[in-house]
Order: structure tokens, then C-alpha cells, then sequence
């Protein structure tokens, strides 16, 4: 909890393009089921940081994080966090890590985190369709050891018996307002245990030409459906 508290999303946000990021408070956002009511567990304190990590007995320690050195948005967000952890008094060392080797040498090796290779890993997921989209991202992150690495991206080993029972009975909810309170439920407890630290949600910048009709967005995708797009007549093959 204290590195919760101890990094401003502000900094990190936008990479860049501020209108294409949004500041991400939970686990669940915004647009899905279950997200609609937001709360912010972990507002960035720097003071209290300071007093939560002296308590602790971590002073001047070494985290190492984890990020992909060929991408400028992974590295940006590296530097900001480095930046506000060591004014706390800690240090920070990076791991860069090429994109091939970013998920299969590091993250999707269990035995690589638990040699200690590295601390916090800047990562990220996406919903793979609207409306009740936790269907698809929070047991794979969160559902205790059957969603640990390789099989799973749980790749810092949560695991907690109420978050397990919850993320269960949202998944097998009978109604979308069951699933949307048992949905909040599982994000308030993976974020009051401090499973992770959200940063950012961003936007995707998608263009077409005014000839192409019918362009729907796909998460899973991350672009247009190419499927079910269709051409004005006479125009570029239409």
C-alpha cells in the first residue's frame, strides 16, 4: 500500500498525448460492468508515503522494475515512477527488456520473479469486449494460482480466498446487475490488498476515410472490424 500512495498518476499520464490517456483509479474501468461507481483507494500522498515506508522499515530500499526499453510509453512511465520513488528515499534500478523477451523471459516465468529479477513490472491488458468485459481480463489476473504464469498473467502470485470466491461468483452471475455488484466487489479486494497499481487507460487514436462505412471499434482487435466495413459506391472500389 505504501507504493500505492507513493505514485502520482499525473505524472506518467499521457505518454505524450495527454487527450489520449485517462488517469486509471481501479481495476475495473470505467466503460465495463461492475466500474461504473469509481473510487480511489490509494490518492497520491507524498508525505504520508514517506511515513508509511520509514514505518515499515524499508527506507533507502532497492526496487527493481521491469519495463520494455524499446517502447516509449513503458520507458516514460519507468522514469516518471523512478523519479517520484527515489524522492521518497528509495532507490530504483531499471530492467529493460527487449519486447520479444518482456512476457516469455521475464514474465511468463515464474521462477524468474521469484529469484527477485525484478520487483514491479510495467505491463498492461485490455478488455476483449464491451459491456461485462471482466469476464475476460479478471480471473486470468487475478484468480489465485490456476491464473498464475505461464498459464495465466497473474504474475505476481496474487492469491486470496475472498478475491477467488468473488471473481467465481461473478463469473457465473445470472443477471448483468448481479455480475456488476460482484464485479466491484472483486476490484475494491484486489485493490485494498495492493495486487497492483494502476496508471493509465488509454485511448486509441483509430482514422478512416469518409468512403469506409460501418467502422466498428473491436477491443479484442484494437482496431476497426474489418469484417463488417463497406465502401461508398464509386469510391476506391466501392
Amino acid at each position: 500500500p505504501e507504493r500505492a500512495a507513493a505514485a502520482d498518476r499525473a505524472g506518467p499520464e499521457g505518454r505524450g498525448c495527454p487527450r489520449a490517456e485517462r488517469g486509471l483509479l481501479h481495476q475495473v474501468p470505467a466503460a465495463a460492468v461492475g466500474g461504473e461507481q469509481g473510487f480511489d483507494p490509494y490518492p497520491y500522498d507524498q508525505a504520508k508515503a514517506k511515513q508509511m515506508i520509514a514505518a515499515s522499515g524499508h527506507d533507502g530500499a532497492t526496487v527493481k522494475i521491469l519495463y520494455r526499453n524499446a517502447s516509449q510509453g513503458s520507458t516514460k512511465v519507468f522514469q516518471s515512477v523512478q523519479q517520484q520513488l527515489t524522492e521518497l528515499g528509495l532507490k530504483v534500478e531499471g530492467v529493460p527488456a527487449p519486447n520479444a523477451d518482456f512476457y516469455t523471459k521475464y514474465l511468463q516465468q515464474p521462477s524468474v520473479a521469484k529469484r527477485g529479477v525484478w520487483d514491479i513490472a510495467i505491463a498492461g491488458w485490455g478488455a476483449d469486449w464491451y459491456g461485462n468485459a471482466a469476464l475476460s481480463f479478471f480471473a486470468p489476473l487475478w484468480s489465485g494460482e490456476p491464473s498464475f504464469p505461464p498459464i495465466g498473467s497473474n504474475y505476481g502470485f496474487y492469491n486470496d480466498d475472498k478475491a477467488n470466491a468473488l471473481i467465481k461468483q461473478a463469473t457465473n452471475a445470472k443477471t448483468q446487475d448481479e455480475a456488476a455488484t460482484l464485479w466491484a466487489q472483486a476490484d475494491k479486494q484486489v485493490m485494498a490488498d495492493a495486487a497492483f497499481f494502476p496508471i493509465t487507460n488509454p485511448n486509441t487514436a483509430n482514422y478512416k476515410a469518409t468512403q469506409v462505412n460501418n467502422a466498428v471499434y473491436m477491443p479484442s482487435l484494437q482496431q476497426f472490424d474489418p469484417a463488417n466495413v463497406w465502401l461508398s459506391s464509386g469510391k476506391q472500389g466501392g
